[in-house]
């Protein structure tokens, strides 16, 4: 009998990690053998979905229906009728990013993250059904502490550094996304660490352990839950295998790492340990190939003296200013940051212009 054809991308799912999707595209949370857990989007996706010919009677449909609104509400309602199109596809949450032209105005961001809330109920998505992306800076953070006590629950993204991920679990974050490489090196190269074993030698695989230990602790700590891992911005398979290896919750995927693992066949048995079902109840200890890397960070420059963030400020007092503080110490969060926030505000800004000239045309 002709074995069973089984994909890295089932035995990732399957025994290791939580696998989402990071495109709106229906057809895409289609082709996988499995419904992804989550499907995740930024404005970048929703921008590009905006100007989609897949979408365009929806699209039109929705400006018709919204045209005395400001370009901000009917860009907010296209995003949110997208992700409608694709909640049966998947097992849990669609998620909307708030604005990043905003992100050190914390009323500005409740409004927006509220404003997401009302058209998601509007849609008919009830909160257990969608998570707001928030990129995390000390103000945003205070906006997603208030959030989640409302019953809003959000993701800290743009996670760059440890102060950051501390800085989302006392916000009561659902989840975190990590940038396993910086929005830059998809474009530039030459910013790529293009390693051959990325769990042991990728330096954000070193960081992302911090956070994962940091949660572990704080979870012995308080017994309270504390974000789970989905780690993005990935460029290719064998980084996805690392994040697994690591101890990722989740991964999201864009469509062609999707597709190369769904084609890439899995040889190896059934490891027979089920894949963990809490995030850091009963957690692993690290592996003897992982083990020396913890307490380690090749990220942090050559003035680095081996000191990290503490489970013991809040980094959300006074404003979020001593989060804003700590970004300013590490020598990569701010311009990693930076990278994040012009590229989502250059295609939020695409969107607008977009949207304005199509109002131009239906007047």
């Amino acid at each position: 009998m002709t074995k069973q054809f089984r994909s890295l991308l089932e035995k990732l799912e399957e025994e290791v990690m939580n696998i989402d999707v990071d495109c709106a595209d229906p057809d895409v949370a289609l082709a996988m053998p499995f419904k992804p857990h989550n499907q995740t989007s930024n404005q970048d996706i929703i921008t590009g979905a905006l100007m989609n010919p897949l979408y365009k009677d929806l699209v039109m449909e929705t400006i018709t229906k919204y045209k005395s609104e400001p370009w901000e509400i009917i860009y907010d309602r296209v995003a949110v009728a997208i992700c409608k199109q694709n909640i049966v596809n998947i097992q849990d949450r669609v998620l909307l990013q708030v604005s990043c032209h905003i992100l050190h105005d914390t009323e500005a961001v409740l409004t927006h993250a509220r404003r997401y809330d009302q058209f998601f109920k509007e849609a008919g998505i009830g909160r257990d059904k969608y998570c707001i992306k928030i990129p995390i800076v000390g103000p945003s953070m205070v906006a997603a502490k208030i959030l989640n006590a409302e019953g809003i629950r959000t993701l800290g993204t743009s996670l760059f550094g440890l102060s950051q991920a501390i800085a989302a679990a006392q916000a009561g974050c659902l989840m975190v996304s990590p940038y396993y490489n910086e929005c830059d090196a998809h474009a530039n190269r030459s910013l790529w660490p293009d390693v051959e074993d990325p769990a042991t030698q990728h330096p954000s695989s070193f960081r992302i352990i911090s956070y994962l230990q940091a949660y572990e602790e704080l979870y012995k700590r308080t017994g309270k839950e504390q974000p789970k891992v989905m780690s993005a911005s990935y460029i290719t398979a064998k980084e996805v295998v690392a994040s697994g290896e690591i101890g990722c919750w989740a991964v999201t995927l864009p469509p062609v790492l999707l597709k190369e693992l769904a084609e890439t066949p899995d040889d190896s048995p059934p490891s027979g340990i089920p894949k963990p079902n809490h995030p850091y109840m009963h957690r692993p200890s690290l592996s003897k190939r992982l083990a020396h890397m913890v307490g380690l960070d090749p990220l942090a420059g050559k003035e680095w003296e081996g000191n990290q963030a503490s489970l013991d400020v809040d980094y959300l007092a006074d404003g979020g200013a001593a989060l804003e503080e700590a970004m300013k110490k590490d020598a990569v969060v701010l311009p990693r940051l930076k990278q994040a926030v012009d590229l989502f505000n250059g295609r939020e800004d695409e969107g607008k212009e977009w949207i304005l000239k199509t109002l131009k045309t239906l007047a």
